[in-house]
């Protein structure tokens, strides 16, 4: 792996997640344009023959965007239901920690606070021309 990616650890950002065996911890690798270059398996309690069974959605994101990762639908593997959301939980739960951690300081609020200034002077302005059109 070269030097340009980023390692996201699911034990880290999805404590909480759980397979049928416990934990089911997870790295996600992103390269330098963002993307998803890989999600691996770290080894964890789950029964081997329904964990590789579901191991199968591992390469379910590969080339998505963090945006697009989070959006996608992603279904469990039928007969290893309890492993399968573990990952598919713990893939969703550790980009979109990763996606707020990547927002500038102040998040929307700035954007909101736009977007009320923008409405405010289209009101203003408005409600001037009609004072005009009155006069």
């Amino acid at each position: 792996m070269n030097t340009d990616t980023i390692t996201l650890n699911t034990a880290q950002y999805a404590k909480d997640v759980q397979g049928f065996g416990g934990p089911v911890p997870l790295q996600i690798h992103l390269n330098a344009q963002g993307r998803i270059d890989s999600v691996t398996a770290l080894p964890n309690n789950e029964d081997t023959q329904f964990f590789n069974k579901a191991k199968t959605l591992l390469n379910a994101w590969d080339g998505m965007t963090v945006g697009e990762a989070l959006q996608k639908n992603v279904d469990a593997v039928s007969g290893a239901t309890y492993s399968s959301r573990a990952i598919i939980n713990g893939v969703q739960q550790t980009l979109k920690a990763y996606q707020e951690e990547q927002q500038p300081a102040g998040g929307a609020f700035p954007a909101l606070w736009f977007g009320i200034g923008a409405i405010l002077i289209v009101v203003a302005g408005a409600w001037a021309r009609r004072r005009r059109k009155q006069g």
